[in-house]
């Protein structure tokens, strides 16, 4: 948002600018207010300037709406008990490393947010910001993700689909993490696996993240030829699986590569309009194993491309909830000078630190992606248990006017988290079981 970006003075100051520059009044943006075509400048400040541009081009049409639940309480009691223990604990180095104050060392078992007072005069903010939305993830535990689809869109139809297996292995974050045998210094592991088309089924990328600045070991199979192959840590900006994603641009933050790889700086503290998956929590109960599972009565995000009647932009999303939610902006700058974006800039959320915006520059400047992500939270029936959940994700290419839609949860790929997993599937010998 080039006309909205803010150097952080003083948190007086940021106050008064963002509700200067960034918020219709609230009456203007009541549950259901639509912003279109017709009312897009109420959503000027609160949305990034290609979504901005999207809605005021016909693409978009938006519905503000309430959600019937706290977003602040989209997290497990450890997480929510971590607001008040973790206070003072922990610091970042001059590497942009997380340390624990105790000892000095790498802080090795957090448990929640590891910075849940954030003071924007700070120069390390932007950095512990990253860090909370990292560990937002890796609180609930291991994740996995059997069938998550992604659509490959040009600006009306859909052109293909990819169905992918996902889990991530979480060696911090949560209370049971403490007991894992870690001699390797893993933070968190991950495999991604292509399970259809025909022509890219068996693909599939494995990737090891150790504690502090040591970079990622990735590792990826390629059945043409039939061999798993290490890969550069700079590929992490390259294309995943010929879509609109890199494997940088994921995560819970719209960021997931190595935090020390990049530098950061807090641009304001704002408020955006936040798209939510509906304005109730979605139903999760636990399976024999103990993990805990989406319900197959998951809502379904009504998609541009998948309805007939829609004249608009074919990754729009036509039933998310707009909620309008305090964020932070930060700018990301990689320290790797070949490394294939620009400037990007990000909007967090300032209470859970789970992404919704993202805005991608080239290394000239250009407008290049923009991503969206949608949100909401898990609970069971009892509301014991709570996890915050990015339920789907839109990378658009404003370039190449091409877009990738990851439906993450959905009914026919249920999402599980509190998982049991085993770490040898992450061995060179594990990883070849998953690729044919």
């Amino acid at each position: 948002m080039k006309a909205r970006t803010l150097v952080v003075p003083s948190v007086m100051a940021v106050l008064l600018l963002a509700a200067a520059a960034y918020g219709a009044s609230p009456d203007e943006l009541a549950p259901g207010f639509v912003i279109n075509q017709e009312t897009w400048e109420k959503a000027e400040g609160l949305v990034p300037d290609p979504v901005l541009a999207w809605i005021k081009s016909g693409g978009f049409t938006l519905t503000v709406g309430k959600l019937s639940y706290d977003y602040a309480d989209a997290l497990p009691d450890y997480a929510i008990q971590a607001k008040e223990t973790n206070v003072g604990l922990y610091d970042v180095d001059d590497k942009n490393v997380m340390i624990d104050k105790r000892t000095g060392e790498v802080a090795r078992e957090t448990i929640g947010h590891p910075f849940p007072k954030i003071d924007p005069q700070d120069p390390k903010a932007a950095v512990k910001i990253m860090y909370n939305g990292m560990m937002t993830r890796l609180i609930p535990g291991n994740i996995r993700m059997p069938g998550m689809i992604a659509h490959f869109l040009d600006t009306s139809s859909e052109e293909r689909q990819l169905e992918v297996f996902f889990k991530v292995a979480s060696l911090v974050g949560y209370p049971e993490a403490k007991n894992i045998s870690n001699p390797n210094d893993y933070e968190q592991l991950n495999i991604i696996l292509v399970k259809r088309p025909f022509d890219l089924a068996g693909s599939a990328v494995m990737m090891l993240r150790y504690f502090g600045d040591k970079q990622d070991s990735t590792f990826a199979y390629v059945p043409a030829i039939r061999r798993v192959r290490r890969m550069s840590p700079a590929n992490r900006s390259d294309s995943l699986f010929g879509s609109d994603y890199s494997m940088d641009d994921s995560g819970y933050t719209s960021y997931d590569g190595k935090i020390p790889a990049f530098d950061f700086k807090l641009l304001a503290k704002t408020e955006v309009l936040a798209m939510f998956l509906g304005p109730d929590p979605y139903p999760e109960k636990q399976n024999e194993d103990g993990e805990w599972c989406a319900e197959t009565t998951t809502p379904v995000v009504k998609w541009g491309f998948a309805t007939k009647e829609w004249k608009g932009l074919s990754w729009a999303p036509l039933s998310v909830v707009m909620v309008k939610r305090p964020a932070y902006l930060i700018e990301c700058t990689s320290k790797d000078p070949f490394y294939n974006y620009g400037k990007q800039r990000v909007w967090i959320d300032a209470e859970i630190y789970n992404g919704y915006y993202k805005q991608i520059l080239t290394r000239s400047g250009e407008q290049w992606k923009a991503l969206f992500n949608i949100v909401t939270m898990g609970q069971s029936a009892d509301k014991k248990f709570r996890t915050c959940v990015m339920s789907h994700g839109v990378m658009v290419d404003e370039r190449a006017q091409h877009a990738t839609v990851f439906d993450f949860l959905n009914p026919g790929g249920i999402w599980c988290v509190g998982t049991i997993d085993d770490l040898n599937d992450y061995s060179l010998g594990g990883f070849q079981k998953f690729c044919k």
